[in-house]
């Protein structure tokens, strides 16, 4: 071979391994579009809810698309503890899901202490290893801190039966996703404190509209009160001067008996309705309660009188008694309005009538 062929194939040679280079080159430009339009992909998907638990569940199976894994675990913080909240792949999830895990675990707190995600070419041969969720066939695994504003809020586990299935590559993959997920996490959280709150509000919003109906109503039956204790007081006066006039009439030394008899009459009715508008003032009236003895039994019988002309005719009222007088200390306003309130209810459960003992 002269220096002519010798140099021909030196720069063959050169040529084909600039060549191979640039292949190379493109491949790796080639591959990182690929994995950066799949992050893109995957980090969109974990937007698209605000619910936790199906969050969790969306974090996982998009996790499939950064990283090839048999079986992965969320685990989030709680009070000092890890609370298993979702898995996929695991053989028995309920040895996982609703579960909690000590903090003291030295495998969570290497990868705490180190906040980026830790791998082991073979946790079976890593006394650490714990193997939560009777993962005994695991051999590659992969601890991913989730952190997000500088405060760990859980972790994220991933499982392979192989030996080295996993690597520095691979944790330049898995980082990206984690923040993301780790914020996602984070605002799903925040969106279920808020849903918290508002509800919270809503009960109190309600309660309150429910007062404020209440003191209306209280307000317009005060009015009614004062209204009926105005006519009442009206009526009152009238027939006062009616028995006034009735009694000088039964003075008069020419009436007959008939006649006698039926001023009389007017008399006991006009006191009797006198009586009864001094029970309905007595009840629209705000008294200073005042404790005096007062028989029940006889109490009763003119609460009766009273309620008879009050309640509608499809209501029968019922007083058992007997004629002890069982005679106690109270305030006879407060024990009428009482008695009032009791019999309204009453009269409102029954729209079509009944007894009321």
């Amino acid at each position: 071979m002269n220096n002519a062929q010798h140099n021909q194939l030196e720069s063959q040679s050169s040529a084909q391994g600039i060549s191979d280079q640039l292949s190379r080159l493109y491949e790796a430009e080639r591959q990182r579009r690929q994995e950066s339009d799949t992050l893109r992909t995957v980090i969109s998907a974990l937007t698209s809810t605000l619910e936790l638990d199906q969050l969790l569940g969306l974090i996982l199976e998009q996790l499939a698309n950064v990283i090839t894994y048999h079986s992965a675990t969320i685990f989030l913080s709680d009070e000092g503890s890890l609370q298993g909240m979702a898995c996929r792949g695991i053989p028995a999830p309920e040895t996982v899901i609703g579960q909690t895990f000590p903090t003291d675990d030295q495998l969570f707190n290497f990868v705490l202490e180190k906040e980026r995600p830790v791998w082991l070419s073979d946790a079976s041969l890593d006394d650490r290893f714990s193997g939560w969720g009777e993962t005994k066939t695991v051999r590659g695994w992969m601890g991913v801190p989730l952190i997000t504003r500088g405060e760990f809020i859980g972790l994220m586990t991933i499982d392979s039966e192989q030996i080295d299935a996993y690597g520095p590559e691979d944790v330049k993959m898995i980082q990206p996703f984690a923040d993301q997920a780790a914020q996602a996490i984070e605002n799903a959280r925040l969106y279920d404190q808020v849903q918290h709150h508002a509800g919270e509000l809503k009960m109190a919003l309600n309660k309150l509209q429910d007062a404020q109906q209440q003191l209306v109503q209280q307000e317009r039956l005060a009015a009614v009160g004062q209204l009926a204790a105005g006519i009442a007081h009206d009526f009152n006066n009238i027939l006062a001067v009616i028995v006034l006039y009735s009694q000088l009439l039964q003075r008069t030394a020419n009436l007959t008996m008939i006649d006698q008899s039926r001023v009389q009459t007017i008399v006991e009715q006009g006191e009797r309705a006198t009586g009864l508008i001094q029970q309905i003032l007595d009840f629209s009236r705000k008294s200073i309660i005042e404790k005096r003895p007062l028989s029940l039994t006889i109490f009763l019988k003119e609460m009766e009188m009273l309620l008879r002309r009050t309640l509608p005719e499809t209501i029968d009222i019922s007083v058992a008694s007997d004629e002890d007088g069982y005679e106690i200390q109270a305030d006879q306003t407060s024990i009428q309005q009482l008695l009032m309130n009791l019999a309204v209810n009453a009269r409102d459960a029954m729209p079509n009538g009944g007894t009321l003992r």
